[in-house]
């Protein structure tokens, strides 16, 4: 699991986090204490250092020893460090979980759409399911916008500001969506899983209603890739003539 911290630029802000940046979430903990419950987590720097200094930081005065010996606490700076549920939700934007699926079973289905060279802000693509998708099997969509993002992340005077990315999936030939998804980053994605997928036609509707300054400076980064990663080898195609344009 891991997680990444509010802004960017990889800067160092306040009790010792770094904005935007990745960190790995390797436990977590319910304890009892005199004051009540307490939800820890443990988290590491992947740098091998620089570590969160509020409350049950390595040096926080909050430690008794048998807390220090249930998360099997060690006071080095090594990367490694403990806050509480709340002070995570307060300093972090994201949580990814890595889900591990057999390549033998699950498949990616791609397709690349320039949104810049078409001169569109919306637009559909379709592909054909041939037999059922239940939900208990792993169906998702993304997108991801192109370019050299992580040179635009670490620019100290040229930020890398997100893009507006809307996601929806339809039945063909229907007007209520089955799925959707907002976000303001360089991507987004969506998990179907709140009904089966019968066998027929569908079409993705991908929307930027806002560009960033990155995509207004240099065309590249309107290309946007879909991907699809499901048990069927699918044929995605652009929706040409659509009323999107």
């Amino acid at each position: 699991m891991m997680c990444g911290s509010h802004g960017q630029g990889e800067e160092r802000l306040g009790k010792g986090m770094i904005s935007g940046h990745a960190y790995s979430l390797i436990g977590a903990f319910e304890l009892e204490t005199d004051d009540g419950p307490l939800r820890l987590l443990k988290l590491r720097n992947p740098w091998g250092q620089g570590e969160w200094t509020g409350d049950w930081s390595d040096k926080s005065n909050k430690w008794t020893d048998e807390l220090k010996e249930a998360v099997c606490y060690t006071d080095r700076n090594d990367g490694i460090f403990h806050m509480t549920f709340d002070d995570y939700v307060s300093n972090y934007l994201t949580t990814s979980i890595c889900v591990s699926v057999s390549p033998d079973e699950y498949t990616h289905s791609r397709c690349l759409f320039d949104f810049g060279a078409a001169n569109v802000q919306k637009k559909n693509f379709k592909f054909t399911l041939s037999e059922e998708v239940p939900t208990e099997d792993v169906f998702t969509i993304a997108v991801a916008q192109q370019g050299q993002r992580l040179r635009y992340e670490r620019s100290k005077t040229n930020k890398f500001t997100p893009s507006a990315i809307k996601l929806k999936l339809y039945h063909e030939g229907e007007t209520r969506y089955i799925e959707g998804a907002y976000q303001r980053a360089f991507n987004n994605w969506m998990e179907v899983d709140k009904e089966n997928l019968s066998p027929g036609s569908y079409h993705i509707e991908v929307s930027i209603p806002q560009w960033n300054a990155c995509a207004q400076q240099n065309p590249d980064y309107k290309k946007i890739c879909i991907d699809i990663l499901c048990k069927q080898q699918l044929s995605l195609e652009v929706v040409d003539n659509d009323d999107t344009e």
